[in-house]
């Protein structure tokens, strides 16, 4: 029983790792494009 639980444990933990990973990729590249349009703009601007 206790492996068993250790062995859910790690799989719970390796999900939520995963799911983070993806979750702050997406982020990331949302804000990232958001980032490097607005200094577009602002390039544009100044120019």
């Amino acid at each position: 029983a206790r492996d068993a639980a250790r062995d859910a444990a790690r799989d719970a933990a390796r999900d939520a790792a995963r799911d983070a990973a993806r979750y702050t990729a997406r982020y990331t590249a949302r804000y990232t494009a958001r980032l490097g349009s607005r200094n577009k703009s602002n390039k544009v601007r100044n120019s």
